[in-house]
Order: C-alpha cells, then structure tokens, then sequence
C-alpha cells in the first residue's frame, strides 16, 4: 500500500512539474483581462438576436477565466439586460469550455494542434449553439432572465469552492491588481476542482495499466464514456486537462479527451437547470445537443490532423509528463501547491469561523 501510495504521490508531482508554470502563467493572463475587460463593454455588445451578437459573445467568452459555476450569474445578468438567446447561448458555451488558464495547462501537456483545436472548437461549437437557439428555440420566457434565478449560495451548495471568496476588490497599478487577482479570487476559484483533477491525474498515472484504452476499445465507446462522463457532472476545464492528459498517456484516444474537455464544462446538472429557465426547454435541448455533437465533431476533426501532420499525442503528453524538471518548474510546482493548500484551508476553515 505504502509503495502505490508513493506511486501516486511522484506521478501527482510530475504532473505539478509538466503544468504549473503555465497554469500560474494562465492566472496572471486572466487577472489581466478581468481588469482590462469591462462588463459594460461585454454588455453593450451582447444585446438583441442578431449574429454579430452571437459571434461577439463566443469570441468575447473563450478568454474570460469563469468556470461554468461563476459564468451563470455572468449569463443571467447579459440576460437581464438584454442580450438575446442567441449569445446569452454562445456566452454560456465558450466561457467556461476554454480560457486563457486552460489554453495555458493544454500547452504545457499536449501538442500544439490540440492547443490551437480546443479553443477554436469552443468558439465554433458556442456560435453553432447560439444560431440554433435564436433560430430554433421556441418561444422564450415570459422575462429576459433573472440573476435572482440563481440562488446566492449557489456556490457553496452546488459546486464547492468553484466560485471563490468574496475578497475586497484590489487596487493600486494594473499588474498588481492583476496578480492580486490571480493569487486570489481566480485561484480560489480553481482550487478545489484542480487539487481534484491533479490528484486523479496522479492516479490514473501510477494504477492504471499503460494500454488501458489501447486497441481494444473503440473510438465510438470512448467518445460515447466521454460525453458520459462529461455531461452531467461539474468538470472544470482546467482541472480537467491534467485528467485527459493522464487518460491519453494510457492510451486513450486524444479526439476523445477534447470530447471530455469540451463537453464536460459547459453541461452539468445545475448548469442545465439554469439555463433552462433563462432560455426556455426548447433551446436548453438545443444547447445540449449542440455541444455534444459539436464536442464529438471536434474530436474526429482533431484525430484527423494528427493523422495528417503524422504526430503521436500520446508520445508528446508522455515526453510532457516525464520530462526532467529543473529549479524553476520545482519552484513553480512548490509555489502551485502552497498557493492550493492556502485557498483550500481558508475555505474548509471559514464556515468554523463563522460560528
């Protein structure tokens, strides 16, 4: 036992040293754009059904570091203030399936072509998805949405630790806000989720067996164990990567893990609930059918062009995980896991405090 045990623990802290620089990196880069992006300007530019909106709302939403916990409230208020289904649908879809944290983790565990093929996919997937709910929705309801739909609490109660601490808004110089933001709200909002997605990574790396999902599993099983797995649980797309990334180290089929990465963030169970009261049963069926076959198509399309440019994902994700670590990717891990252990302490701490 002690031996899996450390096993598990040396695969988990090649997975720190593979990703943590480029997810620290991703959290910089998002707390520059929360303080560069204002809401009004994503506001104004959302409004009415046109496509101009729907194509504005999936370029505007790829970046933005919100999970599919913290991008409700967000999709309520475009809502309420008159954005139309159509890119309220493509906000919804493109914000939490990629972000520049999550673009920044696939980079540092996969080739470039599934880098460049997940965001695009994200963007691509939220336009188609924000066409057929404008188009084909069916009558909305009765209000243009309510933020108060989403109860408060719906952090705490639905998906722990996804939306962070309500921390007092920085000041002073832009790059200090910025990390500010990334040292704080930003990566409380991941802790929980990527601790999860690092750890299960680090399991599926030390137990499972090297061709677990080799030959003998076809492409049409693991797509349809990726939607599965992908569409009613919380999946957070960062946290998720490491996971993929370990599940394509084992032989998994790298179209199949975009299939998880794109399908997972942007369905759960409480996301479905809400978006069926923002945008009514038609259109949520619409969204839901949307991503998934946009997630699938995305998976051939991606398994094509390795085929094509002759690269082997698996080899590169093993290369990634293995590679020798130096003083600087040490330090980034360390400094990951301090950053981790505070956020998740704070949290599991302060409902004592409370009392």
């Amino acid at each position: 036992m002690s031996e899996q045990f450390l096993s598990v623990v040396e695969a988990t802290w090649q997975v720190l040293l593979a990703s943590s620089g480029w997810i620290l990196l991703g959290l910089l880069l998002a707390g520059l754009m929360e303080e560069l992006i204002p809401q009004r300007l994503i506001e104004r530019h959302l409004a009415g059904e046109r496509l101009s909106a729907t194509i504005k709302a999936a370029l505007i939403g790829a970046p933005l570091p919100l999970c599919s916990c913290s991008v409700l409230p967000a999709a309520a208020t475009l809502r309420r203030t008159g954005a139309g289904r159509g890119p309220t649908a493509a906000f919804l879809v493109s914000t939490p399936e990629t972000g520049v944290d999550s673009i920044s983790t696939t980079w540092a565990l996969f080739d470039p072509i599934t880098t460049l093929v997940r965001p695009i996919a994200a963007v691509v997937s939220a336009i188609g998805t924000g066409i057929l709910v404008s188009k084909f929705g069916g009558s909305a309801p009765s209000d243009k949405g309510d933020a108060s739909e989403i109860p408060k609490d719906h952090c705490a109660t639905e998906e722990p630790d996804c939306c962070g601490d309500d921390l007092p808004e920085p000041s002073g110089p832009l790059i200090l806000r910025s990390l500010r933001k990334a040292a704080g709200p930003l990566s409380a909002d991941l802790a929980f989720w990527l601790s999860i997605g690092l750890v299960l990574a680090g399991l599926a790396g030390a137990l499972l067996p090297d061709d677990l999902l080799g030959g003998g599993t076809s492409l049409v099983a693991q797509y349809s164990l990726a939607l599965i797995a992908g569409v009613p649980v919380y999946v957070c797309a960062t946290a998720s990567t490491p996971l993929a990334a370990a599940l394509v180290a084992k032989g998994m089929d790298p179209g199949a893990a975009l299939v998880f990465l794109l399908a997972g963030p942007a369905t759960n169970l409480a996301t479905l609930a809400v978006v069926r009261g923002l945008l009514g049963l038609r259109a949520t069926l619409l969204y839901l059918s949307s991503i998934a076959s946009g997630a699938v198509l995305a998976g051939l399309v991606l398994g094509w062009l390795h085929q094509r440019l002759g690269i082997s994902p698996r080899a590169v994700v093993q290369d990634h995980l293995h590679a020798e670590a130096g003083p600087v990717a040490t330090f980034f891990a360390a400094a990951l896991v301090l950053l981790l252990a505070f956020h998740l302490l704070r949290k599991f701490r302060s409902p004592h405090h409370a009392h």
